[in-house]
């Protein structure tokens, strides 16, 4: 797995434990 699918995968975590859309983290 490379870094950037790793930080990907935990970013997707983030939104999804706060239920935020894709827009808000960026």
């Amino acid at each position: 797995m490379r870094a950037s699918d790793r930080a990907y995968s935990a970013l997707r975590e983030d939104i999804v434990e706060w239920r935020l859309p894709p827009g808000t983290v960026l």
